[in-house]
This record gives C-alpha cells, structure tokens and sequence, in this order.
C-alpha cells in the first residue's frame, strides 16, 4: 500500500535533519495567505513550488529588507531565510519534489463539458479552482491534472483561479501520463464497488468525472467518462470504478467537486476513517438525505436518530437543527 504523505512534512523533515529550527521572511506577502496562518510549512512549499524560489543560508544584500523570524521548532538550531538568493540555496522545488515523487495524481475529465447547463458550467469551474485550492492544503497544483479541457474551461479556470501550475489538457493526456504501475481509482455513483481506505489509500491515480448537473440532469455521465478513459487506456494500467457511500446510503454523499477532494484528501493524508471524513464535509442537506434514508431503508429506528445525530454533531462540531431533523423524517417517510 503506498503510503503518502502532505508535502510540508518533507520540507519539515529536511529542516529538522539539518538542525534548523527558525525561517526567516524577506517577503511580507507569503506572511497574509491564509494558507500561511494554517501551516507555515505548507505554505512555504505551495510558495516554492509556485514561484520557483528556494530556501538558502543568506538574506538578500538590499536595503530595506523586510526579515520577520519564524521558529518551526522548540529545539534551538540554525536560521534559514525564504525566499533566499540562488547561491546560497539548500533546499529547491527540484529537491522537494524529488523526495515526495509524483503520485498520487488526481484527475478531473472535463470531456463532455459542452453537454452541461450554462450555470453549470460556471459552477463545475468554480468547483475545480476550489479543488485546487483544498489540494495546496496538502499537495501542490502538478498533481492535479484537468483532461479534456475545452478552450472555453481553460479561458475561465485560469482566470478564476488566476497563476497556477496545474497541469491542463485539451485533449486527451492520459496516455503520456498513466504507466503500467499505477492503480487508477475512478468514483463513479453508479459503479458496483463501494470504494473504503485501502483501497483510496493503494490508489496512484484518482479520477473524478467534470460532471455538476444540478440545471440538467445528466444520468450516468460519469459511467460514460470512465467507459471512454477505459477505451483509451485499454490493458495499460488497472482501473477500477468504485462508488462512494455511508452506511449503504448513496443519496448522502456530497455532490460538489471541491467537496469530494476535501474528502479524499483527509482520507489519504491522514488516519481519518473515510466515513469520518465523509461526515466532517456533510452539508445540511447531505444530513437530511443521511438520517432520513438510514430510516426509510430500516438501518435505523426512528428513536435511534436522535443518537446518530449526536454524533454527526460530534464529528462536525456543530448543532443540527431542528429543520434538518424534520426534512430527514419527511424523506423517511414519517409523519410529525
């Protein structure tokens, strides 16, 4: 089972052998992402790999230099400075990327983007540069990969999600892409497998179908993504389409794009159960559909819904309201 790991603890693990335990900024901007306020280490990595910069022995010789010190470590050690000059360089994008390789990889295949609603079209872009945006949390932009981008997606990704370095396909790229080593992972509603951690966690590359039909209803549009990526790849590598559900319950998975990364994520990067994982990124509606279909298919009683809802709450940290629990028993079924 591969086993992988965010990338910011490559950076640490590196700082922490070397016997550093202070980065020093000389770029005020880095210190205002909100990326930077949730793990400094991260964002230092996001940054490096984005701007191709490099974290070295010395400051700049300039005047004026912004410097505001940083430790990463209670231990006493060694400062370092970010971004630093080229010659005093120890550590590079090319260094870090070497460590961590190039897997897992996530796709989203935007093939049959001119089949959706307008709206929807705006919002499966928004979804992607939002997945993108929760995947620099752990990864950086190269693992993603959008297949089969038209034009038009492209134009609009890049200027909602603005510099980036995704890697962006308008054809089909899979064939440069996949080798006979990877285990392909494709999340399909409609697939037979119910996908669990094992196997999200032995998975090289994970496949998501550019697919938001909330205007327009479009049945088994993933299953016709991955029939095609199938055809394509043939024998070359393994592919497998699993579903995801909790508890047997399809109807209560999130639906947006964005949503689905966050999910996977947590699952791969750490020992978060998926189930958990599915929980912490339940919308309101998603715990209706979720209570209510584990009543109306008899998994639970009425009584015990309350004790399923303490611990939703739990995990999510935060009150279900009354108005949830009411549409829940209105899906059941139920009459209050």
């Amino acid at each position: 089972m591969a086993v992988y790991r965010p990338l910011w603890s490559y950076l640490r693990e590196f700082l922490e052998d070397k016997g550093f335990s202070t980065i020093c900024f000389l770029d005020k901007k880095i210190l205002k992402k909100k990326l930077f306020k949730e793990n400094i280490l991260q964002a230092i990595v996001v940054d490096m790999l984005l701007y191709n910069r490099c974290i070295g022995l010395e400051s700049f010789s300039r005047e004026r230099e912004f410097v505001k010190c940083i430790e990463f470590s209670k231990s006493k050690g060694d400062k370092l400075y970010y971004p630093s000059s080229s010659s005093s360089c120890i550590y590079t994008p090319e260094n870090l990327l070497e460590e961590a390789g190039d897997r897992p990889l996530f796709i989203i295949d935007n093939r049959l983007y001119y089949e959706l609603h307008e709206r929807d079209r705006k919002r499966l872009v928004l979804q992607t540069s939002l997945f993108l945006k929760n995947l620099r949390r752990y990864l950086f932009d190269s693992y993603l990969v959008l297949n089969s981008s038209p034009r038009e997606f492209i134009l609009e990704f890049n200027r909602v999600t603005g510099f980036h370095r995704a890697r962006v396909y308008s054809g089909d790229g899979l064939q440069e892409i996949v080798d006979g080593r990877d285990y392909i992972v494709a999340l399909d509603p409609y697939a037979d497998n119910v996908l669990d951690e094992d196997v999200l966690r032995r998975a090289t590359i994970i496949v998501i179908g550019g697919v938001v039909d909330r205007e327009k209803p479009m049945k088994k549009a993933t299953t016709r993504i991955i029939d095609e990526i199938k055809d394509t790849l043939r024998s070359t590598c393994r592919l497998e389409s699993y579903r995801l559900e909790i508890d047997g319950i399809r109807q209560a998975i999130p639906h947006r794009i964005n949503v689905l990364g966050e999910i996977i994520f947590e699952t791969m990067f750490s020992i978060e159960s998926l189930r958990r994982a599915i929980i912490k990124n339940m919308s309101n509606r998603d715990v209706a559909h979720y209570l209510g279909y584990l009543v109306l298919k008899e998994k639970i009683s009425v009584g015990d819904l309350w004790r399923i809802k303490e611990e939703i709450e739990s995990i999510r940290g935060r009150r279900i309201s009354d108005y949830v629990v009411k549409k829940a028993l209105k899906i059941a079924g139920v009459k209050t």
